[in-house]
């Protein structure tokens, strides 16, 4: 199988959270045997961080630079494109999966009493200081 990952969350200085997530994935993904190929996928925005490109030392891993939305030409070669962090696209036939994170319950009634639904400029009484 050829497969794609959206790695673009990982080029980041300090990896916290989805980061880490998909570090480990990608690690546990080279450790496996077999003939499976990966490409790990930045976006092009992604470019400038390129020195925190999470690098792979194994034949069956490459990276690639794509434009969103994703080429067509890219996507057909593809047999599977993981998003890592609740990101997909819609071009193309291939099979997706993606990864969602923080899952949360959210109601209109929450949000109205929110602790984060504090005017700008009014003082938080929690905190004693300006939100603004």
């Amino acid at each position: 199988m050829k497969i794609a990952i959206d790695a673009s969350n990982l080029a980041q200085g300090e990896r916290t959270g989805v980061a880490v997530y998909g570090c480990n994935l990608i690690e546990e993904f080279a450790r496996m045997q077999g003939e499976d190929c990966f490409v790990l996928c930045y976006r092009f925005s992604r470019l400038k961080r390129r020195r925190f490109f999470f690098r792979v030392s194994s034949p069956r891993f490459c990276t690639k630079i794509v434009q969103e939305p994703l080429h067509p030409l890219f996507m057909r070669g593809l047999d599977l494109y993981h998003g890592l962090d609740a990101r997909l696209y819609r071009s193309g036939k291939v099979k997706k999966v993606v990864t969602i994170h923080d899952l949360y319950r959210f109601t209109p009634q929450a949000a109205a009493v929110s602790r984060f639904n504090i005017p700008r400029g009014s003082k938080n009484p929690r905190h004693g200081r300006s939100a603004a």
